[in-house]
């Protein structure tokens, strides 16, 4: 876990680059969110997305498929470039 938050804050700091075409995607759950409450494995972020850690009001998760997401969740993804248009339609 510890792992996860100190390449997140890399990653945020700009310390960490994604490499080979990838890029970082913070997305913060609104009310009007069409996933706020699902399992992560039930949504349709796509091959190539990666959902790394969940900002919950401070506190780090780790998700893995079945974490729910909630209004207010601060989502950290890695993505190709690709696939990236979508996501934030997605959460």
């Amino acid at each position: 876990m510890f792992d996860v938050l100190r390449n997140w804050l890399g990653l945020r700091r700009g310390e960490l680059a994604p490499r080979d075409g990838a890029r970082v995607l913070e997305v913060r759950l609104q009310p009007s969110s069409p996933a706020a409450g699902r399992r992560l494995a039930d949504l349709a972020l796509g091959k190539g997305v990666l959902v790394m850690a969940i900002d919950r009001g401070g506190k780090l998760v780790v998700p893995d498929g079945e974490s729910r997401l909630e209004v207010g969740d601060l989502v950290l993804l890695i993505t190709s470039e690709e696939p990236a248009a979508h996501v934030p339609s997605v959460l």
